[in-house]
């Protein structure tokens, strides 16, 4: 079960949404969102620019667009390319593969946001290994902050959790509440 989000003080909630996508469904999004697949990404990347993607699908026709800025986290993503990159160099003596250490750096979503979301000013990747009960909250108080000097008429905060079976994101929009 999916907890309700609270929008901060001065902030307006225009969107929450969760997906889960199997591998097959998550590249379909990805097409659909970019116009063609997306080579040389990972899941990760690839549930980052999916969720993108239906979070400003889910805004109301009237929302403020203009400067943009997204948050993303996850506690799973990085980990996992990363044990993939140390299995390689310790356990079997080989050289990583490029795509596996390319998956070790979740920042590179921004990459493909950046073609999908013109407006996009700042993407930024937040690692997380805290309380789970802290993260959205965190997280939504950064975007308020952001919202609140006027840096982005609109951030877009979510959750990447790619799986074996099944990836896992939930995305979330916040702007003004004067807007």
């Amino acid at each position: 079960m999916t907890t309700a989000l609270q929008a901060p003080a001065g902030t307006v909630l225009l969107a929450d949404l969760t997906l889960d996508l199997d591998p097959p469904a998550l590249r379909q999004r990805v097409r659909e969102a970019v116009g063609a697949p997306l080579r040389r990404a990972g899941a990760q990347v690839e549930l980052t620019v999916a969720g993108v993607h239906a979070c400003l699908a889910a805004l109301p026709a009237d929302a403020a667009r203009g400067s943009t800025g997204v948050l993303w986290t996850s506690r799973a993503g990085v980990r996992a390319a990363t044990a993939t990159v140390l299995d390689e160099l310790c356990l079997r003596n080989e050289p990583p593969l490029p795509f596996d250490f390319l998956a070790t750096q979740a920042a590179l979503a921004a990459i493909p946001l950046q073609q999908l979301l013109p407006t996009l000013d700042a993407a930024l990747y937040l690692p997380w290994t805290g309380d789970e009960a802290l993260r959205w909250p965190r997280m939504l108080q950064l975007a308020a902050l952001q919202l609140g000097r006027g840096q982005h008429a609109l951030v877009l905060c979510g959750t990447v959790e790619p799986g074996d079976a099944t990836h896992r994101c939930r995305w979330a929009a916040l702007a003004p509440e004067s807007l």
